[in-house]
């Protein structure tokens, strides 16, 4: 675990995505504990990390969209202890 708490940009990030969506009070609480899971130790998220260092996290199923997932996006800066949300999402689930 971190000796100290990861800074996140999480507040503004989550402004803007409920501005341009509304979403059911579960899919917000499960946004905010992803949050608090990247404040506590963003390398213990299951995550992929993509070619240009972008992290992607599948939150989970989503309420308010049936048959759609949350995912975030971020990136990490270890040096300085910040996480920079870069969006949240809400994608239709694959078929399978």
């Amino acid at each position: 675990m971190a000796s100290r708490p990861w800074k996140t940009n999480a507040s503004a990030r989550v402004d803007e995505f409920l501005n341009r969506r509304v979403l059911e009070e579960a899919d917000v609480d499960a946004i905010h504990a992803a949050i608090r899971r990247l404040e506590i130790d963003p390398f213990d998220i299951l995550a992929n990390k993509d070619l240009v260092g972008e992290w992607h996290h599948r939150i989970g199923p989503s309420v308010t969209v049936p048959g759609s997932t949350l995912a975030m996006t971020y990136r990490i800066d270890q040096d300085h202890y910040y996480v920079n949300i870069i969006s949240f999402e809400v994608y239709p689930d694959r078929e399978r």
